[in-house]
């Protein structure tokens, strides 16, 4: 769920930077056995639903695109 996630927040990011974040972002975005994320197909593009997904991370300087 975080890997999806994160891809989605940072659709931009290369591989790397996004492995290089991982283990940070789920540090401070723990998602709980009992969450869930809420995704729904727009225009062709998965996009995370709801405020599950609101988060101040940043990764390499870039800010959430969500």
């Amino acid at each position: 769920m975080q890997a999806i996630r994160l891809m989605l927040l940072f659709p931009d990011a290369t591989d790397a930077e996004l492995m290089a974040n991982f283990r940070r972002f789920h540090y401070v975005n723990l998602i709980q056995n009992i969450d869930s994320l809420e995704l729904e197909v727009r225009d062709g593009k998965i996009q995370l639903v709801g405020p599950a997904h609101q988060t101040d991370f940043t990764l390499q300087g870039a800010k959430s695109h969500a």
